[in-house]
């Protein structure tokens, strides 16, 4: 974001989150356990990854531009997910919010 303040020693940053950031076991229910992670932002570099764990994997923007490219999926639905995707998170943002303030 244009007002984002550059972490000190971080190389990669995005909304918040920092390169290396650690996320907790969590329970997604079911008995499904989520591992503890170390997050890694280099998939939103441009170019290969030449880091663990994603070493030799194509960017995020490769990905995204494979999948509109991609007969099967097209610019359109790919389009139509990302709205879907967007709304769920705005609607699961605010009933968050919500809760937390109340």
């Amino acid at each position: 974001m244009p007002d984002e303040n550059v972490p000190p020693g971080q190389k990669r940053f995005a909304r918040g989150v920092w390169d290396g950031d650690f996320l907790p076991e969590v329970s997604l229910g079911n008995g499904i356990i989520s591992p503890f992670v170390t997050l890694s932002l280099e998939p939103m570099e441009l170019g290969l990854c030449t880091e663990k764990p994603f070493e030799n994997y194509p960017s995020w923007a490769e990905r995204m531009l494979a999948l509109r490219d991609a007969p099967e999926i097209g610019p359109l639905r790919l389009a139509y997910w990302e709205t879907l995707l967007r709304s769920a998170d705005e609607r699961a943002s605010a009933k968050n919010h919500t809760t937390i303030t109340k």
